[in-house]
């Protein structure tokens, strides 16, 4: 009702609240990106888009997490948007040779083709918060890892004590944000993680590690059933 689509946008995809807590407030990316607070039309359909979200379990409501609104909304899209994904951003070439700098032990050159990537991203806000250093992109992540429970607060796991600093001993965990912030939604995630070594040692929001073996996919049964030579990838 609000954008005049002509067909229902998928329900529940959200943003988990340690991830929305990484931002700094004045990254232009933050608004541009998620649907956050109240979007009504004349006739009040709508939500009220909040940040908390108790569990994955927890559907009762569409607007628990802010929704993703990064690429186009138009009046009229229906399911077959004619919206484009991204497949490479000349960002993402930029942030490749970043990475590779951060690993050569080149954090200042690598600094400069982040604060680069940055810069549009507070143009209209602080542009001296787009600077990035070197220094900055060897620290740990201000992702705040762990147990995201039902009341809200970061915990080891269920019921368990708060956590702060959870993402401090990551390595480059400030530049692995900055693929966050960045590369949101574009499907790089999970490569991201493994990459870093987060995907199967860290725990987020309702998500605890569950074996190593999880950096590569099963093969399908379909797959084996029709060919004798293929053996089912460790773990599965």
């Amino acid at each position: 009702y609000v954008f005049g689509l002509n067909d229902t946008p998928w329900g529940g995809t959200a943003a988990d609240p340690q991830f929305i807590d990484t931002y700094e407030p004045d990254d232009e990316r933050l608004q541009e990106t998620w649907l956050m607070g109240p979007y009504f039309d004349d006739q009040g359909h709508g939500y009220d888009f909040v940040k908390h979200v108790k569990s994955i379990e927890d559907s009762e409501c569409y607007c628990a997490g802010y929704p993703m609104a990064k690429y186009e909304i138009y009046a009229g899209e229906t399911g077959s948007s004619s919206v484009d994904f991204p497949a490479l951003r000349y960002a993402e070439v930029l942030m490749m040779k970043a990475e590779a700098l951060l690993r050569l032990s080149r954090p200042d050159d690598a600094a400069t083709i982040v604060t680069d990537v940055r810069q549009r991203d507070f143009d209209g806000t602080d542009p001296s918060k787009a600077v990035v250093t070197g220094a900055e992109l060897l620290q740990g992540s201000s992702y705040n890892y762990g147990w995201m429970d039902v009341d809200g607060v970061v915990k080891t796991g269920p019921g368990g004590t708060p956590t702060t600093n959870g993402g401090a001993d990551i390595q480059y965990g400030r530049f692995l944000d900055e693929l966050g912030w960045e590369f949101v939604g574009e499907a790089q995630r999970r490569q991201e993680l493994i990459r870093f070594g987060v995907f199967t040692t860290k725990t987020w929001f309702n998500h605890t590690p569950t074996g190593d073996y999880h950096t590569v996919f099963p093969i399908p049964q379909s797959a084996i059933s029709t060919n004798s030579q293929l053996a089912q990838n460790p773990g599965y």
